[in-house]
Parts: C-alpha cells; structure tokens; sequence
C-alpha cells in the first residue's frame, strides 16, 4: 500500500484549481460582507454583477478530509447557501457550471445556467443542490465565457 504524503500543504495542497476557484468567489463574497459589517440595503456597498464559476467536475467528489466528511460539491453547495441570501439582495448574481454535461470525458462541458439576475440566491442555490459531479476541469474556458457573460 502506498502512503499518502499531504506534502508541505497538508490536504489544501491536493485542491483542484476549480475547487480553488469557487473558493474564492465564496471568500471575496464574504469578506464583502465581513468588512463592512451587514450590506447596506441600499445597494451602495457594491453594484457589480458577480459571476460563479462553479467546478462540477468529477473530483468535486473527493473530500479531502477522514472518512466521512462532506465531499467537496456538499461543502460548496453548504457555503453557497450560507453567503448567497446576503449578497443577491445588493448584487446581481451568475452562475457557470463546468463538469458534467452531454460531453461525456472531454473539457467542452461548460454551461451558463443563469446569466447575472437580481435576486438570484436561491435559484442558484437550487441549481447547485442539483448539480452531480461528473466530467473534466475546463476552467480556462469556463473563466472565459465568466468574463463575457
């Protein structure tokens, strides 16, 4: 049997770059909120629209933790419906999937499931609560087409 060495980064080190990706949406979506206390209902906190790039891809599966704990997509999933309530009240919201998809086994499977909208958490957040892993990473495409939508 051969033995898992974590590396320098310990299990963080084994992310998958999308992984890292809707990471950081999640992260700068809270620091929003955690800088400056509660958003203003106003809107006048930010008026950007945000577009998540969601990985779906088949190692979203993964935990990276013992036994047991929730696989990746279940962590997101979690987060996205803790933050997105807050912020789709002042901010038009997106979401891109990536991963599975009528492609089976190549990097084409990206989708835009929902172009920015007001209002849109907890529709994103059905949509995600859908979402079964499967597939590859295209992230630069998916990145892209955020970038355009």
């Amino acid at each position: 049997m051969r033995s898992r060495d974590p590396g320098r980064f310990g299990s963080f080190g084994r992310w998958r770059p999308g992984a890292v990706v809707a990471l950081l949406v999640v992260l700068q979506l809270v620091s929003d909120g955690a800088r400056s206390g509660p958003l203003p209902a106003d809107g006048a906190h930010c008026t950007s629209d945000v577009m998540i790039v969601l990985d779906a891809s088949g190692s979203m599966l993964a935990s990276d933790f013992p036994e047991g704990a929730p696989n990746r997509m279940l962590r997101v999933q979690s987060a996205l419906s803790r933050v997105l309530p807050e912020v789709a009240r002042v901010r038009r919201i997106g979401l891109i999937v990536y991963g599975p998809g009528q492609h089976d086994n190549s990097c084409r499977n990206v989708e835009v499931k929902l172009k920015p909208s007001p209002n849109a958490g907890r529709k994103i957040s059905d949509i995600a609560e859908r979402i079964r892993p499967a597939g590859r990473t295209p992230l630069a495409p998916s990145v892209e087409l955020a970038l355009v939508v």
